[in-house]
């Protein structure tokens, strides 16, 4: 659900948000909870999320200054992702744009909670550490000799410092992870850095899930599983990075197409189709150049049609993406996958080496 834009960036809920909010009026009445406090917790919800943005446009400040543009914020259930167009592999670059996000959330909890720490540290105020007190409220307020505004504010601040330690965690996706990454891999190989990185994640996921299992407590397990899979999937994205900035198109190009002249009529198109089994067509001008292809899917679009009397170049596509043989894979996919394009051109100084087509570079990476 799309929401607007913030330094040019579009932001989005997830649809995963609103049963959340939609339970809290359940939860009062189960809870048998006054108006102001489902108020209060409805509020407080809101206004955690507003926090979860601004961590993630925190994130999205720090890349822009390191030149990488962020394409779009989600946030869902389990938090925010600003989505960047890519990780900078320059360990500081990483460091910088993991590290703001948290620090967002401090500065948050100590402009809502300067005056909160000085009333804790004189035992005026106790800690919360449930969102329990936040349905059962009236005595805390009564004990304390607290307004709701002033729970409100103390109980933000909290979960912002909450939010800036649980993101410290030394585990992928938290930015604790990446910033061990980028600790590691100012010593080491990036490859390796991330590799360490994930076996600490996972040693700590285990440890959670069990921790759960032992307590009665199902959301450790659960959040436990999905960090350790998101450890996982971590690893094994650098191990295909890794793969794919060793890899050239000269590798994986191939010569599995015709060069035809753009007033070949349909009808011969078809008889070359099915009869040298080609699924891409070059068209060339009168020039010889390259005007633009024709793939398998145009060419059936045609046939349905029974425009075999047709010249081709009514079905000429221009959408193809045009890569140097020497560009590794990462090169490739920004032209061709990123881009949602069929086919990619490779080419050496201007001349035609072959071609990349999206199932081959999908086999590719598989």
């Amino acid at each position: 659900m799309p929401l607007g834009r913030i330094m040019d960036i579009p932001f989005k809920l997830h649809w995963s948000i609103f049963p959340i909010l939609a339970a809290i009026p359940i939860i009062s009445i189960f809870k048998k909870s006054s108006w102001q406090e489902t108020t209060l917790l409805f509020t407080l919800l809101v206004f955690v999320l507003i926090s979860v943005l601004l961590h993630e446009l925190g994130h999205a400040a720090a890349a822009k200054l390191q030149g990488v543009k962020t394409h779009d914020i989600l946030l869902s259930m389990i938090g925010g992702v600003a989505r960047l167009e890519r990780i900078p592999e320059e360990p500081i670059q990483e460091f910088k744009i993991a590290i703001a996000g948290p620090l967002v959330n401090l500065l948050i909890f100590f402009l809502l909670g300067s005056g909160f720490i000085i009333f804790y540290a004189l035992g005026f105020i106790p800690s919360i550490n449930s969102l329990d007190y936040l349905l059962n409220v009236e005595d805390f307020i009564y004990q304390n000799q607290l307004s709701y505004l002033t729970l409100f504010v103390y109980v933000l601040a909290y979960s912002n410092f909450i939010l800036f330690l649980f993101n410290l965690l030394p585990v992928f996706p938290m930015d604790g992870g990446r910033i061990l990454r980028a600790f590691l891999a100012s010593r080491m190989s990036r490859r390796k850095a991330t590799s360490i990185a994930a076996n600490i994640g996972k040693v700590l996921s285990i440890t959670l899930v069990i921790f759960g299992l032992i307590y009665f407590r199902p959301i450790w397990s659960i959040i436990g599983l999905f960090v350790f899979m998101m450890a996982d999937m971590e690893n094994r994205f650098e191990i295909q990075n890794h793969k794919f900035k060793n890899t050239f198109a000269s590798d994986m190009l191939h010569q599995n197409f015709e060069m035809v002249s753009h007033l070949m009529p349909i009808k011969t198109l078809v008889e070359l189709y099915f009869d040298r089994n080609v699924e891409l067509f070059l068209v060339k001008d009168g020039q010889q150049r390259i005007k633009g292809i024709i793939t398998k899917e145009i060419l059936e679009s045609a046939m349905r049609e029974k425009a075999f009397e047709h010249n081709i170049n009514i079905y000429i596509s221009t959408r193809y993406a045009i890569v140097n043989k020497n560009d590794n894979l990462l090169e490739v996919q920004e032209a061709l996958v990123k881009k949602d394009l069929p086919v990619a051109l490779v080419m050496d100084f201007g001349e035609l080496q072959g071609v990349i087509d999206r199932e081959t570079f999908d086999k590719h990476r598989a």
